[in-house]
């Protein structure tokens, strides 16, 4: 019976003994992934793309502010052949419009309505649109086509693998037609939610994010790059040869 006690014992301090240490390796986890956690990726400088820098500058070249009531500040926006087109969600309305207005203010007009946020669009090769959209569901890369009669658009992607897109965030055109998106994170982000889904995982370092690749012609998807905390912005160089 003394034995059967002693092993016991043993056995029971061994348990404990253990059961510290997780407990420690746990806590040593969490206060080095929450606060002392490097960024792996330094920031890095780089030159500006004459591109991006043109439209930078005819952007800020319209004197004064423009004003544009019934709408919230703009969501995105981008200069095309003369004109300055932004998305925005109307004050007393669901969805997002798509605008465009001359640089001096004047000739404003919605082109696109949709249900849901428009969080970036870029323009294609061939003047199409391309757009991301948060919605209730979930994210989706857009296209869209437009002239003085009207806009028509439509969903290109919506999932990946079989999983549903979540918090789509940039997106780019090269010169070829192909386009480039993000995912910020694989978190729901309902419209008007994705700064809450960024936060998420820039606080979590959790990197869920992913840049992919659209090619219109062979109608596949492509993943460039995983593993990015806050997928937010996109941009080609001229040549199209490099991806910011």
């Amino acid at each position: 019976e003394a034995e059967r006690w002693a092993r016991r014992d043993f056995i029971l301090r061994r348990f404990q003994i253990a059961a510290a240490v997780v407990v420690a390796l746990t806590a040593f986890w969490l206060v080095y992934t929450l606060g002392l956690r490097p960024i792996e990726a330094e920031p890095a400088s780089y030159t500006l793309p004459a591109a991006a820098a043109q439209t930078a500058g005819q952007t800020a070249a319209a004197d004064g502010v423009l004003s544009i009531e019934g709408y919230l500040p703009p969501d995105c926006m981008a200069v095309q052949d003369g004109w300055l087109y932004l998305a925005a969600r109307p004050v007393e309305a669901s969805g997002s419009v798509l605008l465009r207005v001359r640089e001096d203010g004047s000739s404003l007009m919605p082109i696109l309505t949709v249900e849901g946020q428009i969080t970036a669009f870029a323009f294609g090769p061939d003047g199409d649109i391309w757009y991301t959209l948060l919605t209730e569901g979930g994210g989706a890369l857009c296209r869209a086509s437009h002239d003085d009669w009207g806009a028509s658009a439509g969903q290109v992607v919506t999932q990946i693998d079989g999983r549903p897109l979540m918090a789509v965030a940039a997106v780019a055109v090269g010169g070829d037609g192909r386009v480039y998106f993000t995912e910020a994170a694989q978190l729901s982000a309902a419209p008007g939610e994705l700064e809450d889904a960024l936060l998420s995982e820039l606080v979590g370092h959790t990197a869920t994010g992913s840049v992919y690749v659209y090619d219109p012609a062979a109608r596949s998807v492509r993943r460039v790059l995983g593993g990015v905390a806050g997928a937010t912005g996109l941009a080609l160089s001229p040549d199209g040869a490099t991806l910011y």
